[in-house]
C-alpha cells in the first residue's frame, strides 16, 4: 500500500456537542484517501473469509461480526441461564468491556500471532 494512502486528516469531535473542554469529552475522527478505504474494504472481505473458514473466532463471539446478532446471543445466555435455574445448580457470568482497548492492542504480537497461523 503507498505509504500516502496512510495518510489521514484527524478532526476532534465533541461527545456532548457543547464546547470542547477536555479532551476525553472528544472522539477523534479520520479522514483517510478514497483508494486507501476501497484497499481495506477488499482486504476486510478477504480476511472475514479466512476468519470463518479457518474458524478462528468462536460461535459466541457475536461482536463486529456480519451475520451473528447480539440479541440472539442474549436470548441464548438468558436460556442458558433459566436451565441452571431449573436444576437448581449456580449460574456464573463475566461480561467485560475494555476501555480504549484498541489502543491498548500489542501490534506486534498479534501480527506474530496472524503469521503463525498462516494468515495470508
Amino acid at each position: 500500500m503507498p505509504s500516502h494512502w496512510k495518510t489521514a486528516k484527524m478532526i476532534l469531535l465533541s461527545k456532548n456537542k457543547a464546547n470542547i473542554i477536555n479532551v476525553n469529552d472528544t472522539r477523534p475522527i479520520s479522514l483517510l484517501p478514497c483508494f486507501s478505504k476501497l484497499y481495506e474494504k477488499i482486504f476486510l472481505g478477504h480476511f472475514r473469509q479466512w476468519v470463518n473458514d479457518n474458524g478462528i473466532l468462536p460461535d459466541e463471539q457475536t461482536g463486529f461480526r456480519p451475520g451473528h446478532n447480539m440479541a440472539v446471543r442474549l436470548v441464548s445466555i438468558i436460556d442458558q441461564i433459566g436451565q441452571s435455574l431449573t436444576v437448581n445448580t449456580a449460574a456464573a457470568g463475566l461480561f467485560i468491556d475494555f476501555q480504549a482497548a484498541f489502543n491498548q492492542l500489542w501490534f506486534s504480537g498479534l501480527m506474530l500471532k496472524l503469521s503463525r497461523l498462516d494468515c495470508p
